[in-house]
């Protein structure tokens, strides 16, 4: 099996994006790898009503998905410790 050095993740909140999150956690714990967690967001209401599918979770302003990356931090720093 190959060296991962870095493991990228994305993450809006949800609970299936935490999932992922946790779970890119434990790969790069096991690598050794630098884990680096992503949030995309819409500036405003009316940017994310042109692309959104109506099952979409809607990230708007850098404020909440600030607070995504918070929450995903905090999760994979407790699941790294697991390790």
């Amino acid at each position: 099996m190959s060296d991962y050095k870095k493991i990228v993740v994305g993450t809006d909140g949800s609970k299936s994006s935490m999932l992922a999150v946790e779970r890119a956690a434990g790969i790069a714990a096991a690598f050794n790898a630098t884990l680096i967690i992503g949030c995309a967001y819409y500036e405003t209401s009316e940017d994310a009503s042109k692309t959104l599918r109506q099952d979409s979770v809607t990230v708007l302003g850098d404020d909440p998905a600030y607070k995504n990356l918070e929450s995903a931090s905090a999760a994979a720093r407790e699941r790294c410790h697991q390790y």
